[in-house]
C-alpha cells in the first residue's frame, strides 16, 4: 500500500485531471491504480475477509478472488466503474 501511495504522489492524478491533454496519461494511471486495489484483495482476503468483502463490492467484483482471478490479476477491465464512497 505504501507503494501505491507514492505512486499517486509522484503520478498527481487529481493534476492530470484537470489538463485534457493528459487524458492517455491519466487512463495510465487510474488503471494502474485499480490493477492496484484489485491484487490488495487478493491478499488481503485470506487474513481480514471483511475487508477484502468491502474491496470487493467497491470494485464491483462478484465473488471472493479465486485461483483465476489471481492468475490474470494483469488484466483488469478499465471500464468497470469502481465506487469512492
Amino acid at each position: 500500500m505504501t507503494r501505491a501511495n507514492q505512486y499517486v504522489d509522484q503520478t498527481a492524478p487529481f493534476k492530470l485531471a484537470k489538463d485534457t491533454a493528459q487524458a492517455a496519461r491519466l487512463a495510465e494511471v487510474l488503471y494502474n491504480l485499480a490493477k492496484r486495489a484489485v491484487f490488495s484483495r487478493c491478499c488481503f482476503w485470506p487474513f481480514v475477509p471483511a475487508t477484502g468483502k468491502k474491496c470487493t463490492r467497491k470494485l464491483g467484483l462478484s465473488e471472493a478472488p479465486g485461483q483465476a482471478e489471481r492468475s490474470r490479476l494483469g488484466r483488469v477491465d478499465c471500464r468497470k466503474r469502481i465506487c469512492l464512497a
